[in-house]
């Protein structure tokens, strides 16, 4: 091979170790350790990795259209990282992403018996992160806690690495939870809408006010108006928490002009609050035929926060045309159907209305949601002054 043949070589190598760091930049590699002691009672590292892993994914692969993190084992390698393991170059890939700028997230834990505490377990994680540059986690656990130390060590991890992810599994499990039985279940369920609110708020305080912040802050008003939403759900002073969600997509809308969801959340709020005109100002960007770049679902969305507005204010065939894009934006949406089928009942076509919402439930099967997308997560009634509810909810 000559000189010219090793040149070529080696710039295709470092442009597929590039590719190879770009692509893993948004990663999570995690390797669990364990002792002999551990290993003879079946919790190999293999086993932990695996379970511990298990959990990470748990919160952080929630279907979102602001933020999608991926989290992969250590030993789950790309071609190009697997290649330089068979040359002897394992990090390879983490020695490009230094030079290109890059810094992947890499856990390193070890879970050990502490035989100063009654053997208890103990999980003990040191990692580094764009978001975090060096951090510890320390927790214990007894012998039958392993599964719930290691779900407790990952939320307090995601935390760490990545507060977007964790507020927002924090927010689909409260959301996802039966509605309140007794007041008991309702406090506890305020209890934890405050504390996660009061979790968002400090990371806002940690950011600052630098423009450098702007995307990330917009992001975290955009959540924290929808924990907002749903408090509004869950309690009696629905109103103020709606008018606090509408402050917090306002905020996220002038942190980022171009943050569609906001602008839908947004849109969804002055509906609710009979502000038919002001929504659509603010979702007419969105609906413009030479701006039409939204995801099928999220276009759906648009159309029936206009079709609700427009039918708000009595123009019931604007509405039906609005219905009619959202359908052609989005066949398979279950939320069309739904708030058509009330508006046809309301004008008395039963037979439609009828058909509609056998459509609607057609649609659940394929029927893609976003939990950061208020129109595809909470229902908004016909009535003007009745509840904010969840979808699905009885």
């Amino acid at each position: 091979m000559g000189f010219s043949d090793v040149m070529l070589a080696l710039v295709l190598a470092f442009g597929l170790y590039t590719a190879d760091a770009v692509w893993n930049a948004n990663t999570v590699r995690v390797t669990v350790e364990t002792g002999d002691n551990l290993e003879d009672r079946g919790y190999s590292s293999e086993f932990l990795t695996v379970l511990f892993l298990s959990e990470l994914r748990d919160i952080v692969d929630i279907e979102s259209v602001v933020h999608a993190p991926v989290v992969r084992s250590s030993d789950d390698q790309s071609v190009v990282s697997g290649l330089s393991a068979m040359l002897g170059l394992d990090e390879a890939t983490y020695i490009v992403q230094d030079l290109v700028g890059l810094r992947p997230t890499r856990l390193r834990a070890a879970v050990i018996a502490d035989s100063g505490a009654d053997d208890e377990f103990r999980f003990i994680l040191d990692g580094e992160s764009p978001n975090a540059p060096g951090f510890r986690v320390d927790l214990r656990g007894g012998d039958a806690d392993v599964p719930d130390l290691l779900r407790r060590a990952a939320a307090r991890t995601v935390r760490e690495i990545d507060p977007y992810a964790a507020f927002l599994h924090r927010y689909v499990t409260l959301a996802e939870r039966p509605a309140p039985l007794t007041n008991i279940d309702a406090n506890e369920r305020r209890t934890q809408l405050d504390w996660a609110l009061s979790q968002i708020d400090d990371e806002l305080a940690k950011l600052g006010m630098v423009r450098e912040t702007a995307v990330w802050r917009s992001d975290l008003h955009n959540l924290r108006g929808l924990f907002n939403l749903l408090a509004a759900a869950e309690t009696s002073d629905a109103e103020v928490f709606v008018e606090q969600a509408k402050g917090d997509f306002e905020r996220a809308l002038d942190l980022n002009r171009h943050f569609a969801v906001a602008r839908l959340n947004l849109a969804f709020t002055l509906v609710h609050l009979d502000r038919y005109a002001e929504a659509i100002d603010v979702l007419t960007p969105l609906v413009e035929p030479w701006l039409q770049f939204l995801p099928g679902p999220l276009m759906a969305s648009a159309r029936n926060l206009m079709a609700v507005a427009e039918w708000g204010r009595g123009n019931l065939d604007a509405a039906a045309h609005h219905f009619a894009s959202a359908i052609r934006a989005y066949p398979h949406s279950t939320a069309t159907h739904v708030y058509r089928a009330d508006m046809f009942a309301q004008q008395g076509k039963m037979r439609a209305a009828e058909r509609d919402r056998m459509r609607a439930a057609e649609n659940l099967a394929r029927f893609e949601t976003y939990p950061e997308v208020a129109m595809l997560y909470f229902r908004l009634t016909p009535a003007d002054d009745g509840p904010l509810t969840r979808f699905g909810r009885r």
